[in-house]
């Protein structure tokens, strides 16, 4: 019985299933390419701040050593 509805209708359920697939892909754009554009409400502003933040850290790694080979 299952084998007579999947021969019967497997092309509806394979244009159904693709087609949520494709809708819910879609809609994930959608949502992140909304997000990204409003939290970007003022780029001149937000630009101009995170580039003064990023000039004013000075991360110190560590101090140079010079090896040199002992024999």
């Amino acid at each position: 019985m299952i084998r007579f509805f999947w021969r019967r209708y497997k092309l509806n359920i394979i244009k159904y299933v693709s087609k949520k697939f494709q809708q819910n892909i879609h809609k994930r754009f959608q949502q992140e390419f909304h997000q990204k554009h409003t939290d970007q409400e003022e780029p001149y502003i937000t630009s101009t701040k995170s580039a003064s933040r990023k000039t004013k850290k000075n991360h110190k790694v560590g101090e140079y050593v010079d090896f040199e080979e002992v024999e």
